[in-house]
């Protein structure tokens, strides 16, 4: 038996959960508590979980029971079937493995120059007086550094083709309608589908030949393979067979997705709580001009920006990215007080278990401090999920936030143009701000930290 929900048709259910997610979910736990279920058409039914005990119970299961990759479906068209998002079981936790030895805080240490450089030329190229959206300016950023990250490619016309292209087609991946299956055919002007397989099909295109020209570099110098691609397209299975090119291509194109479309997000929520806040952003200029004496921020600066790092944390808190997670049982379930069959979806919410004022007290108000008190449990704090699949960027990620807001309150004088909390949109999965926080820069920005040229 599942727990009581919405009896709204699944359609509309699905409009509410594409439109108005943070209301619909909201008034779901007010009308039902702290679990109830969701039904979407042609999905199982979605038992959403609010409290941090029945969380910890998914997170802390046998992986075996709950699977991953059906909830990740939606993410599919743009990924692709062999991403380590849709896969489960001992082949998941493989490329898990494989990707954390990749993408984790020493690779962050060793690109936070470029993290910093590629951020000041962005703050040099902002018009002043003029509106512009942050959301927009941190999905370049963003998306120019884990290029770089991965392709070492921060100039040049290959680098700029290949973030054109990707700019392009994540643009229509985050359409809403792209979210329903049955909108994933060739429907003419009705869907974005036939633009958006356009563009996947130009980003292979560019993607190919970029593989191939760094394994056969990796034959003629095995020794040569200090890059992620290098890595990526140099390893191999258990067995010493070399892994597919569609292996390859699925998990760099998950790296290249999912390491700069939840970061921007985040980093334009973050700015959106600050900049309303002018005491917030002084203390972090402040904080960062001790720490670093004035000198550019470096990777290694980090651990001491405890306030930034708390402001960060705080937005994400408040408005996470990704809202909530999804496992597809195998077998019965017990959560409380329920006994969920198999088949169903448990989706801890990470959006309402971060209002939970047991945990958070006063769970609306703005509190960086909240995260200079004490740990947080990792099963009522998770932003980049949790249990066996929390986000394995995260290091990367929250290094890059830090280098990103201290690089720009530093040397930039930002006001938005409509103060106050912005109201959630879609962007595909990721929660985003409406409006893309609007910002003007009221004067030319202040030179870069080290007096040198951008």
């Amino acid at each position: 038996m599942l727990p009581p929900g919405p009896p709204l048709p699944p359609a509309a259910q699905l409009a509410a959960w594409i439109y108005e997610p943070a209301r619909f979910f909201l008034a779901c736990q007010r009308r039902y508590g702290d679990v109830f279920t969701m039904r979407l058409p042609g999905a199982p039914p979605r038992v959403m979980l609010a409290r941090h005990e029945d969380i910890r119970a998914v997170f802390s299961a046998d992986p075996a029971r709950l699977h991953a990759g059906p909830a990740n479906a939606l993410v599919e068209p743009l990924v692709g079937p062999r991403s380590v998002l849709l896969l489960d079981g001992a082949e998941h936790l493989r490329e898990r493995r494989r990707l954390l030895a990749l993408f984790n805080a020493r690779s962050a240490v060793a690109h936070g120059d470029t993290m910093r450089a590629l951020t000041d030329a962005m703050v040099d190229a902002w018009p002043v007086g003029v509106p512009f959206s942050l959301r927009d300016a941190m999905q370049s950023l963003t998306l120019r550094i884990i290029v770089a990250t991965l392709f070492g490619a921060t100039a040049g016309p290959e680098g700029d083709a290949l973030v054109r292209t990707l700019e392009g087609l994540l643009d229509l991946a985050q359409r809403p309608l792209l979210l329903v299956p049955a909108l994933r055919r060739d429907l003419g002007a009705l869907t974005p589908w036939k633009a958006f397989r356009a563009h996947l099909d130009a980003l292979d295109a560019l993607l190919a030949p970029r593989c191939e020209a760094r394994r056969r570099a990796l034959d003629a110098s095995p020794d040569d393979a200090d890059d992620v691609l290098a890595q990526l397209v140099g390893a191999t299975e258990a067995d010493g067979r070399r892994r597919s090119d569609r292996d390859v291509r699925d998990e760099l194109v998950t790296l290249l997705v999912a390491g700069h479309e939840t970061t921007a997000n985040a980093l334009a929520w973050t700015f959106a709580h600050a900049l309303d806040r002018p005491t917030v952003c002084e203390r972090i200029v402040r904080e960062v001009n001790e720490v670093t004496g004035g000198a550019p921020v470096r990777a290694s600066h980090l651990d001491g920006l405890t306030y930034t790092g708390a402001v960060i944390a705080e937005a994400m808190r408040l408005d996470p990215v990704l809202a909530h997670v999804g496992r597809q049982l195998t077998e019965p379930f017990t959560v409380g007080a329920w006994t969920l069959p198999a088949g169903a979806m448990v989706v801890p919410c990470i959006w309402l278990a971060h209002r939970d004022a047991r945990v958070f007290p006063e769970p609306e108000r703005f509190a960086p401090e909240r995260f200079l008190e004490g740990r947080t449990s990792p099963h009522a704090y998770l932003p980049f999920g949790g249990g066996a699949r929390r986000c394995l960027g995260m290091s990367f990620a929250l290094q890059e936030m830090k280098i990103v807001l201290a690089t720009v309150l530093r040397r930039a004088s930002l006001a938005r143009v409509a103060p106050g909390r912005p109201r959630v949109t879609r962007r595909g999965v990721v929660w985003s701000p409406a409006g893309g926080v609007a910002v003007v820069q009221r004067r030319p920005p202040r030179p870069p930290a080290d007096g040198g040229v951008t």
